[in-house]
């Protein structure tokens, strides 16, 4: 209708190609709508979409290489095990991950350090440990804060902390500070605009190119919202095993113990974003607090030895009374029985005075008749 309530003439779409883009356009949108609404959320959507993208893409790849190939091939099959961990089917991801390892004796796309934290976080240990061992010279910040964490509770966790600060500070503190991550580093809590940063460095984590610089607070922060993300978090989602579990207070609270008395001064690496740095640098000291509260406060273990050896100290001094009050018991008895025999020991005098005199007087009568 018009502004005079006439009926306005319909105007022809101009150019058929321009309509037809409007309507593929609208179809596009209404199946990305219905994806969304049946995933309960487009987030669940996006990431079930991208892992049937990366398997066409493999696919594609494959075929033109054959099922071996390096190259295009292995590079999607990174690409898949990638959405695969990120839709929540960490199976699936680690056998195409062992797949890249075993195709590539040298693992130039660097599997094995998805492989690792990984295997860590669906529980396999025993797998991890052995993948730690077999590439015991990569000393990527990845590879070092694994065998940190798997290191935990044994011997080795010092020198294993030693080497993960030396490869990446930042990442060993925010491990440290469970609730500082989950605050301010999940996914919800990130800036869209950091969100979309990450999003072009995960791509090249592992490969040749500058960024993210190895031990910067870019490589932290895609470390500690992917491969490590929940860890300690105690969000009962079954990951991460005893670290999840009652045992993860006791793993963190060894960790903190560690760690240097104090921040270190946060490197910066050459041409890291500055938004991503102020982020970072505000991440850190909320984690250093965390993990000095968490220091400050003693755990029930150390209470309960203290409330033992409280216990102990009372039983003692009550022991030592009574004992005290024994001796004492038991000496004035010992008195009380040598005062009798010196009464005794005096009554047998006086006799012994009084027979004596007897016999003087026996005597005396003898004399006298």
């Amino acid at each position: 209708m018009g502004r005079h309530g006439k009926t306005k003439a319909a105007r022809p779409k101009g150019g058929g190609s321009s309509a037809a883009r409007q309507l593929h356009w609208k179809a596009a949108h209404a199946r990305r709508q219905g994806l969304s609404s049946r995933a309960h959320g487009g987030e669940c959507a996006r990431r079930a979409a991208r892992v049937r993208l990366a398997e066409a893409r493999l696919r594609a790849a494959e075929a033109a290489e054959g099922a071996g190939g390096g190259g295009a091939a292995a590079s999607r099959r990174l690409e898949l095990a990638d959405a695969l961990v990120h839709a929540g089917e960490g199976g699936r991801a680690v056998r195409v991950l062992r797949r890249c390892v075993a195709s590539d004796a040298e693992d130039r796309g660097g599997a094995r350090r998805r492989l690792a934290p990984l295997l860590l976080r669906l529980g396999e240990r025993e797998e991890a440990a052995r993948v730690l061992r077999e590439w015991g010279g990569d000393g990527s910040a990845v590879m070092c804060a694994c065998r940190l964490l798997l290191s935990l509770g044994g011997g080795a966790a010092p020198q294993a902390c030693e080497a993960a600060l030396g490869a990446n500070g930042a990442l060993c503190w925010l491990l440290a500070a469970p609730r500082a991550r989950s605050a301010g580093a999940a996914r919800e809590a990130l800036p869209e605009a950091l969100l979309e940063l990450l999003r072009e460095l995960r791509g090249e984590l592992y490969g040749a190119a500058a960024r993210p610089a190895a031990g910067g607070l870019e490589e932290a922060l895609l470390l500690i919202t992917g491969e490590f993300e929940g860890w300690a978090a105690g969000e009962g989602d079954g990951e991460w095993g005893s670290a999840n579990e009652e045992g993860g207070g006791r793993l963190v609270r060894e960790l903190c113990k560690l760690l240097p008395a104090s921040l270190p001064e946060v490197s910066v690496g050459s041409g890291e974003n500055s938004k991503l740095v102020a982020f970072m640098k505000e991440l850190l000291d909320a984690s250093a607090a965390e993990v000095r509260q968490l220091l400050d406060t003693p755990s029930d273990v150390d209470e309960e030895e203290e409330e033992g050896g409280e216990d102990g100290e009372e039983d003692g001094g009550e022991d030592g009374e009574e004992d005290r009050e024994e001796d004492v018991d038991e000496g004035d008895e010992e008195e009380g029985e040598e005062e009798d025999d010196d009464e005794d020991d005096e009554d047998s005098d006086e006799d012994d005075e009084d027979s004596d005199e007897a016999e003087v007087e026996e005597r005396k009568k003898h004399k006298g008749k």
